[in-house]
């Protein structure tokens, strides 16, 4: 199933940290794409990061076998 993630901060350094801890739990083939954006409201600044990654099924519950 494909899920997305959204990170938002006011500090750049701040989104690309919690993007890559997000990243670590995820294998490079779930990865879809990252969308990066600015956002610029008076003297304000947002920066937000939307992850697209393909969420894995538990392997183990597609697996299972009734022994009776």
């Amino acid at each position: 199933m494909r899920q997305i993630s959204i990170h938002t901060a006011s500090n750049q350094i701040l989104v690309m940290e919690e993007v890559n801890e997000f990243l670590k739990d995820l294998d490079n083939n779930e990865l879809i794409d990252i969308k990066y954006s600015m956002v610029v409201r008076g003297d304000e600044i947002f920066y937000s990061a939307l992850m697209i990654y393909e969420e894995k099924e538990n392997q183990s519950e597609d697996n299972l076998t009734m022994y009776e």
